[in-house]
């Protein structure tokens, strides 16, 4: 809510501030007969239109994630700034057409003195705007809003460009109107392009940065127990930020420490890089392939019963814990048993027993036994 208030306010003192300038242009370039400060009038008016923009834009941002839409509604800033960037590549396309017509057929007309002074205000009044709306922008972290005030700074450049073919029209160099028009309008267009496409990364689930992304690889592995990460992915949504990433721990750590150290890499992501507003982090034990697999390993309760099956030595009341470690082609199995079965068998029979019955067993290749004291009711 508060991101929205700063976006409304500094958006409304912008579209005030338009309407002023345009029409205090419009009337000057009318009364003092300069077509540019009229054309820059009617450009200040299409402010106003982007400054509406954002102000819409914002507003339905703001919204929180809902049934329909589970990640915000941040895209709709995203969508805005689209907008904004064809508004202002179509003024620049639209006043360099007109620098190149007049550049064909300059005019000599000579405008008033007091118009100098319109395009002056201008001039400062659109510089006052840029550098209040990018700070808005830049603490908030809006696109949107930053983008806004760079279109302030394509106005503060328009009235310098207007201010100056003024002079230079005063000392009878028309061409200077159009010709500095010109350049403003091909910054213009530059800007507007730039801005469009940028959102337009953004609406189809462009990532961060390549600087970034190694930024924030090193910060995964110099958490303490990550062996290894894959299958980074970021994407942006506004001034948020969405990241999942696989890391891989020990296979042999308990579930609750892979979730710790887990833990531990989404709280180190998120506080050396602000903008990541939702962290994913999956453990795994291996590089594993993605997709889902056609046939799952049988499961450590199931392998456990296999192996004991195939040792009469052993029955499965003795079994008091199993543990089985997936690999990505194998499997390993940890098996505890009761201390009370060495007083007939060797650890080394007993050992060498199921050695030979694991072998028989598809996909295991690796067994540890382990050997454990308990009440003599818990077994046969």
């Amino acid at each position: 809510m508060e991101r929205y208030r700063e976006t409304r306010r500094v958006s409304l003192w912008a579209a005030g501030i338009n309407f002023f300038l345009g029409l205090l242009k419009l009337l000057g370039g009318f009364f003092g007969g300069s077509t540019a400060l009229m054309t820059d009038g009617i450009h200040s008016f299409s402010d106003i239109v982007a400054d509406g923009f954002v102000i819409a834009a914002a507003k339905f941002g703001q919204h929180e994630a809902d049934e329909d839409h589970p990640y915000g509604h941040r895209r709709i800033e995203t969508l805005a700034t689209v907008g904004v960037g064809m508004i202002i590549l179509f003024l620049g396309l639209g006043m360099g057409y007109r620098a190149a017509i007049e550049l064909w057929h300059h005019s000599v007309e000579t405008p008033d003195f007091f118009t100098l002074i319109i395009a002056g205000i201008s001039v400062l009044a659109n510089e006052g705007l840029f550098f209040y709306t990018l700070k808005v922008g830049k603490k908030i972290r809006s696109e949107l809003l930053i983008a806004n005030a760079y279109h302030s700074r394509g106005d503060s450049l328009t009235s310098i460009v207007v201010f100056l073919s003024l002079i230079g029209t005063q000392l009878g160099w028309t061409f200077l109107d159009a010709l500095g028009a010109l350049v403003v309008a091909v910054y213009l267009m530059k800007m507007g392009v730039e801005w469009g496409l940028k959102a337009i990364y953004e609406l189809v689930d462009a990532g961060l940065d390549a600087k970034t992304l190694r930024e924030i690889v090193d910060t995964i592995h110099a958490t303490p127990g990550v062996i290894h990460s894959h299958r980074l992915r970021t994407r942006k949504m506004a001034e948020q930020v969405f990241l999942d990433v696989h890391i891989q721990v020990s296979p042999y750590l308990s579930v609750s420490e892979g979730h710790y150290i887990g833990e531990a890499v989404r709280m180190r992501l998120s506080q050396s890089f602000p903008q990541l507003f939702d962290i994913t982090v999956h453990v795994d034990i291996d590089e594993h392939p993605e997709g889902i697999p056609k046939n799952l390993p049988p499961s450590s309760e199931t392998l456990a019963r296999a192996l004991i099956a195939k040792v009469p030595e052993i029955s499965w009341e003795a079994v008091l814990n199993y543990r089985a470690h997936y690999f990505v082609n194998h499997q390993e199995l940890d098996l505890t048993l009761a201390l009370s079965l060495l007083e007939k068998y060797s650890a080394s029979f007993l050992e060498e027993k199921c050695q030979a019955a694991g072998k028989a067993l598809s996909g295991l290749q690796g067994l540890r036994i382990f050997y454990r004291s308990v009440p003599h009711s818990l077994y046969s």
